[in-house]
């Protein structure tokens, strides 16, 4: 069985849609400070633009997502 953790950092767009950024790998232990820091850098910076909804513009919430895949045949 494969085990993945993603970090999911979900910030709303200027038309109010929720968007998705996702980490690979993330580590164990998670500074939700430094989290919440980094998410609050990225809306400050703009520098990230979500085609026809526009740039990000606030940190809505940062959760960890596992998967386990299990091949059966």
């Amino acid at each position: 069985m494969d085990t993945v953790r993603q970090l999911e950092l979900v910030f709303k767009t200027a038309d109010g849609k929720k968007r998705t950024l996702r980490v690979a790998c993330p580590p164990d232990e998670i500074d939700k400070d430094a989290v919440k820091d980094a998410m609050d850098a990225v809306v400050d910076a703009g520098v990230f633009a979500v085609g026809d909804d526009g740039e990000l513009t606030e940190a809505v919430e940062a959760r960890v997502r596992t998967t386990q895949t299990e091949v059966v045949a």
